[in-house]
């Protein structure tokens, strides 16, 4: 029998992250600034303004700087407005270090090991930079055909399109398929890859972008920390905290035939698709009423649905829909469990149905691959 720790585990999984931050403490770099031909009264007054009225810098400010600084007015005409047009179309969390990643692998392809845009020259940069927003597009449209996402809105991390960009902008042809990036990304956010010693995981992972079998190693990478490929049903014993069990819920759910629990209509393409609690909150008793933020207890629909529903009786109205709809959304069958007294066994049983139909999804996007029954 295949176990995982429990989604609860990511509280571990935030201690190792603070560890890891710790560490980074011993390759910090402090930077130095000589203020040359400013007087002692101007050099004070700009290390007060610093240190009192600035705000902390975050990575990718430095990085920033620093290809600003050898890059004269790249950051402001080329970085910012494309940055400011990713998140216009809702994919805000690929943050300028996400984008420079990428860059940086599209630069230098075949390199063994991270150079920085800084270090590159201008004509380096602005030629990878241009290869790299066309593969950010095809990226986003990846994520559009596959996932029927129109945007980052329930994909929770932007490192995950790090590695889809690098294999966008590559030319080999194993590289660009679809299908297959979208059954690791798929898997990789169920596990939470980049979610501790990020900068590890994504380095371990744009080097398989650069094999001769790039799809192969990438899961050969996230194979290595599931010990098996494919979902269980622990993996979506977690709350609604756990951003990597509610992606692959959606995608459980899609790949059933996903339909609005309420109109019965399929949900594709929509920019606000809503989280509705199918044994309603307003049902469990006070003290109790978080367990009903559970993976287990969410449909995807309609904002308007959702309002209209409000906390009506699960045993209500779920009679009323079709066998098909409860279905695509992994609901049980079995009546009896329609009730939140009965919400350990319901929300069981739909542990099981979530990881089959992921598993389903995985069986599809990868023939041929190992995956758990």
């Amino acid at each position: 029998m295949i176990t995982r720790s429990l989604p609860d585990g990511l509280k571990g999984e935030r201690r190792e992250a603070k560890f890891e931050n710790v560490r980074r403490l011993m390759q910090y770099e402090i930077p130095a600034v000589h203020m040359r031909d400013f007087s002692f009264d101007q050099a004070v007054e700009a290390f007060t303004r610093i240190n009192t009225l600035g705000v902390k810098l975050k990575t990718e400010d430095i990085a920033s700087a620093r290809v600003a600084a050898k890059h004269t007015g790249f950051i402001a005409d080329e970085v910012a407005p494309f940055v400011a047009e990713l998140k216009g179309e809702g994919f805000s969390r690929l943050n300028v270090m996400h984008l420079f990643r990428a860059c940086a692998f599209v630069a230098l392809p075949d390199g063994r090991s991270r150079t920085p845009l800084h270090e590159l020259s201008r004509s380096e940069v602005a030629s990878a930079w241009s290869a790299t927003k066309r593969a950010t597009k095809e990226a986003m449209a990846l994520i559009r055909n596959e996932f029927g996402l129109v945007n980052m809105d329930i994909l929770w991390s932007g490192a995950l399109l790090v590695p889809v960009i690098a294999l966008c902008a590559s030319r080999g042809v194993r590289n660009r398929d679809p299908r297959g990036v979208a059954g690791w990304l798929a898997m990789a956010a169920l596990l939470h890859r980049y979610s501790k010693s990020s900068e590890t995981a994504l380095d371990q992972d744009l080097r398989a972008c650069r094999s001769d079998d790039p799809i192969g190693k990438l899961l050969t990478n996230v194979r290595r920390d599931a010990g098996a490929f494919g979902a269980i049903a622990n993996d979506f014993r977690g709350a609604l905290n756990d951003k990597g069990a509610l992606f692959a819920a959606y995608i459980a759910c899609r790949h059933r035939g996903l339909r609005d629990l309420f109109s019965g209509s399929p949900i594709l393409l929509q920019a606000n698709v809503d989280r509705h609690h199918i044994l309603p909150r307003a049902q469990f008793e006070e003290s109790s009423r978080g367990k009903a933020d559970a993976v287990a207890n969410i449909a995807f629909i309609s904002g308007e649905a959702n309002r209209n529903v409000g906390a009506a009786s699960p045993d209500v109205y779920l009679r009323k829909l079709k066998r098909e709809t409860l279905e695509s959304q992994c609901i049980p069958l079995d009546v009896s469990l329609w009730d939140v007294d009965k919400a350990e066994e319901f929300w069981a049983a739909r542990r099981v149905l979530l990881a089959e139909a992921f598993n389903g999804f995985l069986r599809e996007m990868l023939p041929g691959r190992r995956i758990l029954q």
